[in-house]
């Protein structure tokens, strides 16, 4: 009798693992390597912070399109749309870096 508790205690303490492995394992997700020219970028997927920064493994839903986003100081922000289609997928980025120009006024000295 005190196997069969032991035993249900064990099942559900290993439920959160099951459910992970289960995802991955029936394709729930995708895993998508990204990568930025400029390494060190910040990762957000659908405007929320993944913690992560380029390059990384990340894990996308499968056969559904994210919003993903790279943020790099100095750097124009990166925004695109990818669709993990794959178990595996592979997501690059070319960061531009910001312009800045100087803009002079020519004085007229003609009085």
């Amino acid at each position: 009798m005190i196997f069969q508790y032991v035993g249900i205690l064990f099942l559900l303490s290993t439920l959160p693992l099951v459910e992970c492995l289960s995802s991955v394992l029936f394709n729930k997700v995708a895993l998508c390597m990204v990568v930025s020219d400029q390494e060190n970028a910040k990762i957000f997927l659908n405007n929320k912070d993944t913690l992560k920064i380029t390059p990384s493994l990340i894990k996308i839903p499968l056969n559904r399109e994210v919003k993903i986003s790279l943020v790099k100081q100095g750097y124009e922000d990166h925004e695109a749309f990818i669709k993990g289609k794959n178990e595996l997928s592979f997501y690059y980025a070319d960061l531009k870096k910001f312009e800045f120009k100087i803009l002079t006024q020519e004085m007229d000295q003609s009085v």
